[in-house]
């Protein structure tokens, strides 16, 4: 257990990592309310790590794949024009992919490591896609360290999730199941008074034998 917890902070020290990065160009080239998103899920996807919280990483996750599914979306709006690289919807479309499957490995634990591991893989097809399709020129320090944390934090997110369930989602669902136990019970106590209280009508039995009976129903 202690093994498990220290993998989650790593990779909870990963995905601050990745929002620092975000904040770096956040105040290199501006405000842009993409790059925020960013910023806001890493930030919920390192928080949901830390307090073994995987339905709130899912939502991390979820809001990180906001701008890839934006870019997909306007690189297919634009791949009708002659003059646009297809390839870039395919590297978009990776990216979507590698989101996704981080949602996915969050809400179903008990695959995460093998959802992890895939993503891992979806982000490294990714990077190799970049470099073999526009060349090393596109690459910087910055942006080599960019895509290893993608692909290290989705690797350690999966080890790191295996097998932990979401506490909150386990805790309502008993705590609604505890809650629906008590109503069956009281409802069927009402019931049997009801029963108890025709038989005394009818003169089947006494007030005195109605009276006990009530208190052992009620437990009193």
């Amino acid at each position: 257990m202690e093994k498990k917890s220290g993998l989650r902070y790593v990779a909870g020290a990963v995905y601050v990592v990745y929002a620092i990065l975000n904040i770096i160009e956040l105040v290199q080239t501006g405000f842009w309310i993409w790059t925020f998103l960013s910023v806001v899920g890493a930030v919920l996807v390192a928080a949901g790590l830390f307090i073994a919280l995987p339905v709130l990483s899912a939502i991390g996750s979820g809001v990180c794949g906001i701008e890839p599914i934006r870019m997909l979306i306007v690189y297919l709006s634009f791949s009708v024009d002659s003059w646009f690289p297809k390839r870039y919807i395919f590297i978009a479309f990776l990216f979507v992919a590698f989101w996704i499957l981080l949602v996915i490995a969050c809400l179903n634990t008990e695959n995460a490591k093998q959802l992890g591991i895939v993503a891992g893989v979806v982000a490294i097809v990714r990077l190799l896609a970049i470099f073999i399709m526009d060349g090393l020129y596109q690459f910087t320090f910055m942006g080599v360290l960019w895509q290893v944390i993608l692909i290290v934090g989705a690797i350690l997110l999966g080890f790191a999730y295996t097998g932990v369930q979401n506490k909150n989602i386990t805790a309502l669902s008993a705590s609604t199941a505890q809650r629906t136990k008590s109503v069956a019970s009281v409802g069927s106590q009402i019931e049997r008074l009801i029963n108890l209280k025709s038989l005394l009508d009818s003169g089947v039995i006494t007030q005195e034998e109605f009276d006990a009976k009530k208190k052992q129903i009620l437990g009193l």
